[in-house]
């Protein structure tokens, strides 16, 4: 590769990275090096090691870190997943109450009908 084609090829990548930690990931893609790799139409293993775009993995990763430590979710998938356990848990904690409050419901009819029972035999 060229000095030239390196630089040309340098300067996409932040964007790219702006891109994706804004959780503007292409259709099947996610908020990693991989997809960045593939937006960059870079052989991925080009970010690794002692390879030509190895600090563009390391940045990328050291503000990917920074956005979930702040508590933000840069890819959207994850987000989703995340949203979706939550409410996930959500209901079946109220699955839970309602079978609780069904139970007490059952058991306060059968003492009832226990209590009436003899009243209207006599």
């Amino acid at each position: 590769m060229t000095a030239a084609q390196r630089t040309g090829n340098e300067n996409p990548h932040p964007r790219r990275h702006d891109c994706l930690l804004r959780g503007e990931s292409p259709p099947g893609g996610k908020c990693d090096v991989k997809t960045l790799a593939g937006e960059a139409g870079v052989d991925r293993t080009a970010f690794y090691g002692t390879r030509p775009y190895a600090h563009f993995r390391v940045e990328f990763k050291r503000r990917f870190q920074a956005l979930q430590q702040a508590g933000e979710s840069p890819d959207p998938r994850d987000a989703r997943i995340t949203r979706l356990k939550t409410e996930n848990t959500k209901l079946k904690e109220r699955l839970a109450q309602a079978e609780q409050t069904i139970d007490e419901l059952t058991n306060f009819r059968r003492q009832t009908l226990t209590q009436l029972a003899p009243s209207m035999s006599g």
